[in-house]
């Protein structure tokens, strides 16, 4: 396994010092190889130049992404735990920096509950078994469904499918 996601291995090829340069597709460094390069002499100056901007570039770019919480931020449903709420009548699930809140909501039969979308991007709520859905959301639009049948119905954003949450109904 390769923690960093890159093997570097000297080789001899006519008298010339060469590096084999591998990445692969997965990022804990296992898999087939998507990329292999043999260096040698000056190329290796130029691979040395071009890393070294790439990993400045990266400094600057995770900076410009903070306007949505970093790289991470971005991602919807991965951020900080949120504790699963508990409510007796309709509420109102919020859209907002690419996540839902409440994330997962237990709700009693007969509920309905109101996605509101307070981001600039346009979002919905689809059950995974596409068995209901909102309309796509518009910043300040929302849109509803009821919830007559005790389960659990996972759900997510079809614009963007890493939103992720869950509804949890009892009888």
């Amino acid at each position: 396994m390769i923690p960093d996601n890159r093997a570097v291995r000297p080789r001899k090829r006519g008298g010339d010092d060469r590096i084999l340069i591998y990445m692969t597709a997965d990022e804990r460094g296992q898999g087939a190889p998507l990329l292999a390069i043999a260096l040698g002499g000056a190329s290796l100056i130029v691979l040395a130049m071009v890393s070294l901007i790439a990993i400045a570039m990266g400094g600057v770019m995770g900076g410009m992404m903070d306007g949505c919480g970093g790289m991470a931020g971005c991602h919807g449903s991965r951020g900080g735990a949120q504790t699963p709420a508990v409510v007796s009548g309709d509420t109102t699930i919020t859209i907002k920096d690419f996540d839902y809140s409440p994330r997962d909501v237990t709700v009693p039969a007969g509920t309905t509950l109101t996605w509101a979308n307070e981001d600039k991007a346009p979002h919905n709520a689809t059950a995974n078994d596409k068995s209901w859905e909102t309309a796509l959301l518009k910043e300040g639009e929302s849109g509803s469904v009821r919830f007559d049948t005790p389960g659990e119905f996972g759900y997510y954003c079809t614009v963007h499918p890493y939103m992720k949450a869950k509804v949890t109904v009892t009888r």
